[in-house]
């Protein structure tokens, strides 16, 4: 089974594309109207890579996300330096659109990517999307703090949404219990040889 989505999913079918990195320059240097304005323009140009990424196909996108480390990097840049829920109120207010924006696209990716849609999928089964995205480190801890940190805020309907995400990332907990025993076994032997 896994082997025949590895027919489908692969490196070659990788369209090229170089996905930009999210930056955030302080405050006081977006208070500068060039500054704000290159942002700005940065932002555009993120904004257009992450909705060309949604507009996809099944196959297309699954392809970008796991084999395309321009965009690996790209996600990991945004979560790990997008402004926290309580920072938002403190970008200057010419910033404020363009990170909204780009937020949302991020935020629709994340949700596509944790989602298995047995109708309009290639993975033939839920145990098939739980092992890519385990083998392929789609989702680690740090990035799942980091995605709650950037979208969670309080009373506005991002609960829910993150709610299923995740139910969707560990909804084979079987799988995940039976990789962590695993990974603390091999731990504890190598620790038990040294």
């Amino acid at each position: 089974m896994m082997d025949q989505l590895y027919k489908i999913l692969n490196a070659n079918n990788v369209e090229s594309r170089h996905f930009i990195s999210f930056c955030l320059p302080p405050n006081i240097m977006l208070e500068e109207k060039s500054c704000l304005n290159e942002w700005i323009e940065r932002m555009m140009f993120l904004y257009e890579d992450v909705k060309w990424l949604l507009s996809r196909t099944v196959v297309e996108f699954w392809n970008q996300i796991i084999f395309d480390d321009s965009w690996s990097i790209c996600l990991d840049s945004f979560l790990e330096n997008a402004p926290r829920s309580f920072d938002v109120r403190n970008l200057p207010d010419g910033c404020k659109t363009a990170m909204s924006r780009v937020s949302r696209l991020f935020l629709l990716t994340l949700k596509r990517m944790s989602t298995y849609n047995g109708e309009e999928t290639i993975f033939p089964s839920i145990e098939s999307f739980g092992a890519i995205i385990y083998e392929n480190y789609l989702f680690d801890a740090a990035k799942l703090f980091d995605i709650c940190a950037v979208f969670y805020r309080p009373n506005c309907g991002i609960e829910e949404i993150l709610e299923e995400m995740f139910g969707n990332i560990f909804a084979d907990i079987t799988m995940t219990l039976q990789m962590l025993w695993k990974l603390s076994f091999q731990l504890l032997t190598k620790w038990k040889e040294n």
